[in-house]
C-alpha cells in the first residue's frame, strides 16, 4: 500500500507541473480572450489523455487504455478549471494523487472487483459517470469564474446533475467492492 501511495503522489506531482504548470500555463497565457479559455483548457486535457496511450506499451489493452484516455481527459478538464481559477498547483497535484490512488484500489488485493463484474462493463460505467462528472463540474467552474461568482440558474441545474452522477457513481463503485 505504501509502494501505491508513493507511486500515486509521484505521478501526481510529475503529470500535473508538466501539464498544467507548463502546458496549460503556455496556452493559457497566450489567450487575451477569456471567451476561449474552456476550448484551451480542453486542449491542454487532451494532450493530458493522449499521453497515455503510451500504456499499451506497458501490457494494458486496448479498451482499457482508451477508457483510461476519455477518464484522464475529463478529470484533466476539471483539475485544469480548478487550477485556472486558483492557481494553486499544489492543490491539483494532490486532487490528481488522490484520483490515482482511487482507481488503483480495486486492483489492490484487498479489492476483489473483476470478480464481480466484466472488466470492459466496470470501465464503460466508470469512464462514462466520472467523465460526466468532471466535465459538468469543470463547465461550472470555469462559468462561475466567468460569471465573477455571480448567481445564475445554469448553476443549480448543474449541482443537481452532478450531485445525482455522483450519487449513482458512488453506489456502483460500492458494489463492486463488495
Amino acid at each position: 500500500m505504501f509502494e501505491v501511495l508513493v507511486m500515486c503522489i509521484s505521478i501526481g506531482l510529475f503529470e500535473e507541473f508538466l501539464y498544467r504548470g507548463i502546458f496549460q500555463n503556455m496556452i493559457t497565457e497566450t489567450n487575451d480572450n477569456d471567451n476561449n479559455i474552456v476550448l484551451l483548457i480542453l486542449l491542454s486535457s487532451l494532450i493530458f489523455g493522449l499521453w497515455h496511450i503510451l500504456n499499451l506499451f506497458g501490457g494494458r489493452s486496448l479498451s482499457t487504455v482508451i477508457f483510461q484516455i476519455i477518464n484522464t481527459i475529463s478529470i484533466g478538464m476539471l483539475i485544469g478549471a480548478i487550477y485556472y481559477t486558483t492557481k494553486n498547483i499544489w492543490a491539483v497535484v494532490c486532487i490528481y494523487a488522490f484520483y490515482n490512488l482511487l482507481n488503483y484500489l480495486p486492483s489492490m488485493s484487498i479489492y476483489n472487483v473483476y470478480n464481480t463484474i466484466d472488466e470492459n462493463i466496470f470501465n464503460i460505467i466508470n469512464s462514462t459517470i466520472m467523465s460526466l462528472i468532471c466535465f459538468l463540474y469543470a463547465i461550472k467552474i470555469l462559468h462561475i469564474n466567468k460569471e465573477n461568482k455571480s448567481n445564475n440558474k445554469k448553476g443549480k441545474e448543474y449541482n443537481i446533475v452532478i450531485i445525482i452522477l455522483l450519487v449513482v457513481y458512488f453506489f456502483i463503485r460500492c458494489y463492486l467492492y463488495i
